[in-house]
This record gives structure tokens, sequence and C-alpha cells, in this order.
């Protein structure tokens, strides 16, 4: 996958990533221009404008950064980071996740990406923040997973099943859960920090963050899409690992969505199906790298594949290891391409 490194303030963060991804980061917002075009006319972004001014400056300044690394207006570029964007619901992802609370390399966490390509490795140093490495999308300030320099790892998964009654929506509407996981590693030093942050009103947005740290912490925070307020959390199963998928286990039991008439929910149920198996080969065996890369390149659903961990949706594999501030990735497919090395330290990455 494509690597980057970007230093600096906030807005030099946003400028050096899209004065060095160029086109990549221009095709993300055409395509996302096109798939909400309809929600785009009409939307006033002075509220939202002035909430991430008082709440999360640097972030508006990396949105200013993006701006003019790209030339674009910066009203056009605001629009697409906090307007539609951070209302709307993915029911794209379909993500998988499974951790390990013990292994020859500490705490572990792995899991396959399921979205539209074009996802890049950045090695992010942003001044005043805490230094991390992870998967971005080109231009934004989603972030789908990492490890951050005090051993703290997050990743995560959308959700849209719920059956119980949303809270009222705040104003302004809360962050979007890819945006979340990137807070949590710029500002929190393990997982009692990261669910503080989840648990203030406006942050936590929506879907599933699964969350390790160098010391054996780990949880499965579940939010509720728009105002994010504390749903749940599920710490370690008995033998020691922890998964999460695209629905809440608070909501409706894997055994209940695999019996559900809604086909998109089975295929999630078999992804978490599929991890809680390996989770329990763990208990025999050990967690291992080894182990994570099987799982995360399991083909075993129905419909050539589409509700195998590994499946045609897959953008990347990904395994973070808090303890040792690196993660492995492997590109579409992980069953296809070996785990490639990217250290925290910023050393060239190695097989």
């Amino acid at each position: 996958m494509t690597y980057i490194e970007v230093s600096g303030s906030a807005y030099e963060i946003g400028r050096q990533q899209c004065e060095k991804l160029g086109e990549l980061a221009r095709i993300c917002y055409r395509r996302y221009g096109h798939y909400h075009a309809d929600e785009m006319p009409g939307h006033d972004p002075a509220p939202m404008l002035e909430w991430v001014q008082e709440h999360w400056p640097a972030q508006l300044e990396e949105v200013r950064g993006y701006a003019d690394g790209l030339h674009m207006p910066f009203e056009q570029v605001f629009e697409f980071h906090f307007g539609p964007y951070v209302s709307a619901i993915l029911d794209v992802q379909q993500c998988s996740n499974l951790g390990f609370r013990e292994s020859p390399n500490g705490p572990i966490l792995g899991g396959d990406l399921d979205d539209a390509t074009g996802y890049v490795v950045q090695l992010t140093r942003r001044e005043g923040a805490y230094a991390h490495v992870g998967i971005v999308w080109p231009g934004w300030l989603s972030y789908w997973g990492g490890v951050n320099e005090c051993g703290l790892a997050v990743s995560g998964s959308s959700a849209r099943v719920q059956t119980t009654t949303p809270p009222k929506p705040a104003q302004p509407p809360a962050w979007h859960s890819v945006y979340t996981a990137r807070l949590v590693l710029e500002t929190c030093r393990d997982v009692p920090e990261a669910i503080a942050l989840l648990k203030q009103p406006g942050i936590a947005g929506h879907g599933n963050h699964i969350m390790i740290d160098e010391t054996g912490n780990g949880v499965v925070v579940e939010t509720h899409k728009p105002t994010g307020p504390y749903l749940a959390e599920h710490s370690w199963e008995p033998g020691g690992w922890i998964c999460c998928g695209n629905f809440f286990v608070s909501e409706i039991s894997p055994q209940e969505a695999l019996a559900s008439e809604d086909e998109h929910l089975r295929l999630c149920a078999n992804r978490v199906r599929l991890l809680r198996e390996f989770g329990a080969r763990s208990e025999k065996g050990g967690g291992s790298i080894e182990l994570l890369k099987a799982t995360l390149r399991t083909h075993d659903g129905p419909d050539h594949g589409e509700g195998g961990i590994c499946n045609p949706n897959n953008c990347c594999g990904v395994i973070y290891v808090p303890l040792e501030r690196r993660i492995l990735v492997a590109e579409r497919f992980p069953c296809a391409n070996e785990f490639i090395e990217y250290p925290l330290s910023g050393a060239h990455p190695a097989a």
C-alpha cells in the first residue's frame, strides 16, 4: 500500500498529505461528492463550523490544510467533512476485528477493512498530539485504525442494526465513528482514557470501536448514532479474546442475526461466528500473530465468500502490535498478499 509520513502543525499535516497523495485524494473527494450529491444543496455549515472551531480547532486547521493542498475552496472541503458525512450512517462497511489479550508479542489486534479502495498507511506526528501509524482515507480526518506512541491500538466496524430507540439527536451532530478513532489515538494513552473520551457528549458517532493497550486492557465500545452516548462495553471473553463486527451484540445476538431475514445481517453474523471460532482456538493454542493472519485470510462464507472474513469487499488486512508500536498490513487481499511491517519509528517498511 501507499505509505507516507507527515509531521508538524495540524494545518501542515493536512497540506502535506494532500500534496503527497495528489490525485488519489482528489479521487476520494469526487467519489464522495457523487455518493452524496443529493444531500449537499441547502445545507448550512455555519453551526457546525462554529462548533468545530470551539471544540476541535486542530481538526479544523487540518481541513484548511486539505483545502490548500488540493487547491479547493475551504468551504467545500469543510462541507464534505462536517456536512451530511457527519450525520450519515455507512452501510457498506463489513469490517471484522479480533484481539488477543496474550501472545508472544503481547496484546494484539487484527482486522479486515471492507470498504472502497484507496486507503493508505500514514505515520502522523502532529504537534501537541500522540504520534501514531495507521490506515487513513486520503485527504480526510477519517481513520480506520492504528497504534499510537503510548501503546494504544484502536480499530472498528460500522453497525447499523438497532432495535432500541436511539436517543434524541444532539445539535450539532456527533462525530462520525471514523473520526473518533483518530481522536482516540491522538489524545488517549490507554483504554480507560479512550472510554472516557467516547463518553463525552457529541463524540462517539456510531458503530463498534475495539481497543486494546500494551498493559492488557481490551474493550469493545458500542455507540449509537447520532448523539453517540456511551451505550455498552464488552471486555475480554473468559478465554482472553475479544471481537466485533457490523452489529451490536447488546441489540441482537449472533444466533438471532444468523437467523434473520436480512441477507446483509446474516453475512455480518457469519463473520462474527468465524471471529468467535478463531477466538476459541486461542484458548487452546494461545494467541499469536500467525493466528490473526489465518483469521483475516479465511473465506468460510456463502455467496462466493461474501460472508467470509476475507471477501471481495476487502480493502486491506491489518494487525496491530501495541507493545512493539507497529502494524502489519496486507494489501487487498490478505489471502493473496504478504503482511508488511510499518513501525511507528518511521523505519522503512519491511516484510
